[in-house]
């Protein structure tokens, strides 16, 4: 390893982000939803400040408030798009045709363009509040640039029936990374997107097949086996993957900062699919458990209380479904709500615990930063903070806000 190499290493215990997430998603539940925005930033620190190239942490600085904000902006904003907007497509829409269809692919049409912006602009806020050695990481505006680009590249994709796809995954990367500082050095994205091909190739053969087989048996009339498919669709899921991993790696190893500094990361396709389905069984395995014991628990709380009303006898009625069924209907509609989120609340918290943070350790660990002796000359650059955080990414649930 020459010595100015840096190498990454991922301090912090799972028992303790278990801890931190169990703490935080008890919040979410008793705010019903409001504490999230804390819960969010807590869980942002723990995650940024475990990962530390060349001994020394990530650090974020985003505040609730500022996604509080965030979300409120992307409120109004998508009420009065979907509310108003779409409403008036597919009224019009059945008016003219007397079909709502070509009206709701319309609106549909139009989502595209607010999930490209929060795409960019959700990148944009982790950015400009990740700092590492006392010195801010900032990335300048561009989400509607972004934007139409993203329209022109995938709908090339689809035009060539995927041919195209890497090259809007390189176009695309490399218009964030391009504008993408740290201090007051600015990171580029090197390569050409051909050099994606060899890692979308094991997908492209798997999806064209999945795609061309019925089509040339309902051609030549030899439809009705479809055993092929056992291959052929696993085969596809897998090479997505592959090419996930793959591109990732490729153009992670294509970065360059401040003209000199290279990055290098080694993650593998076997170890996140096997992170993926070990986390995923473990987290089934926890809520099967809890789930039913939650239930139990508001069961007996709530035919308790139900006996305690004039109309039951506490000595016969204690915990019956007739005590149960006593309560106010607002009470156990309320449970059941209750219920409800909860599931969804721990499941995302535990998602944290056994996908992410293992995810986050896997590919950081092997994450090198050659020529590092180019950072020791950075600066402090400009500022590009955002006060309204990322409140339309986290409507569209990009990596659960991480």
């Amino acid at each position: 390893m020459a010595d100015d190499t840096l190498e990454t290493a991922v301090k912090g215990a799972r028992i303790d982000l278990l801890g931190l997430v169990l703490k935080t998603g008890s919040l979410m539940v008793v705010t019903f939803g409001l504490y999230s925005f804390w819960a969010r930033t807590r869980l942002r620190r723990w995650l940024w400040s475990s990962v530390r190239p060349g001994g020394m942490p990530l650090e974020y600085t985003g505040q609730p408030l500022e996604k509080l904000i965030g979300f409120f902006v992307a409120a109004v904003l998508l009420v009065f798009y979907v509310g108003l907007v779409m409403m008036l497509i597919l009224f019009a829409s059945l008016n003219l045709t007397g079909d709502t269809t070509p009206g709701f692919i319309a609106a549909l049409a139009l989502i595209l363009p607010l999930y490209f912006i929060a795409q960019y602009r959700g990148r944009r806020y982790l950015v400009n509040h990740t700092s590492w050695r006392g010195l801010a990481f900032s990335m300048e505006p561009g989400a509607f640039g972004y934007m139409w680009r993203a329209f022109l590249y995938y709908g090339l994709a689809i035009a060539s029936l995927g041919l195209l796809l890497p090259l809007a995954t390189f176009r695309l990367r490399k218009f964030m990374v391009d504008r993408t500082w740290f201090g007051d050095q600015p990171f580029f994205q090197s390569g050409r997107f051909t050099m994606l091909y060899a890692a979308y190739l094991p997908f492209l053969v798997f999806g064209l097949a999945t795609i061309g087989l019925p089509a040339a048996a309902s051609f030549n009339g030899t439809g009705g086996n479809l055993g092929w498919l056992f291959i052929t669709v696993p085969g596809m899921v897998f090479g997505w993957i592959y090419y996930r991993v793959a591109s990732f790696r490729m153009l992670m190893s294509e970065t360059l900062y401040s003209g000199g500094t290279e990055l290098e990361i080694h993650p593998r396709t076997g170890k996140i699919i096997k992170i993926h389905l070990l986390g995923n069984l473990i987290i089934f395995l926890i809520l099967s458990i809890l789930v039913p014991i939650l239930v139990a628990m508001l069961f007996a709380i709530f035919g308790a209380l139900g006996a305690s009303l004039p109309s039951q006898d506490i000595l016969t009625e204690e915990f019956s479904l007739g005590a149960l069924f006593n309560l106010p209907e607002w009470i156990i509609l309320a449970s059941t709500i209750l219920i409800y989120f909860s599931f969804f609340v721990l499941r995302a918290q535990f998602k944290h615990v056994f996908v992410t943070f293992p995810m986050l350790r896997h590919a950081a660990e092997t994450l090198l930063v050659h020529d590092a002796s180019v950072i020791a000359a950075t600066r402090r650059g400009v500022d590009h903070h955002m006060a309204d955080a990322d409140g339309l990414a986290g409507f569209f649930d990009f990596g659960g806000g991480i």
